[in-house]
């Protein structure tokens, strides 16, 4: 599981520096405020909050943190998490990546398990 895990942050850090990589080639057009400038300047991406979520909870190392994670970040019960999930295992499936895809499907699992217990 720590393989996974350690493989998980390896591959969620490729993929912000992906988006990174694509936002630079389109950049948001207006900004908002001090960091926003400064980001724009030396075209640095502000963080993706739903990124940051799933990637806390890869890194996950029991229950007990997996608990404080879905505290912390509400949003990994929304559907666009379901989907980011999804898309991580595929594309972790397209790199030969087993135990990733495999933890992040079982992911999307309990995600599910927890949203239903929540709407009953």
């Amino acid at each position: 599981v720590n393989e996974a895990l350690d493989d998980g942050n390896e591959r969620l850090a490729q993929l912000v520096e992906e988006r990174r990589e694509q936002l630079e080639v389109n950049p948001p057009a207006t900004t908002h405020g001090p960091d926003d400038a400064r980001r724009a300047l030396v075209g640095e991406q502000p963080p993706d909050p739903l990124e940051e979520a799933i990637e806390a909870l890869i890194i996950a190392a029991d229950e007990d943190e997996i608990a404080q994670v879905l505290m912390d970040y509400p949003d990994l019960l929304t559907d666009a998490a379901d989907a980011a999930l999804a898309q991580l295992a595929d594309e972790a499936r397209a790199q030969d990546d087993a135990e990733l895809a495999t933890y992040a499907t079982e992911c999307r699992a309990m995600l599910r398990t927890v949203r239903e217990g929540l709407n009953t």
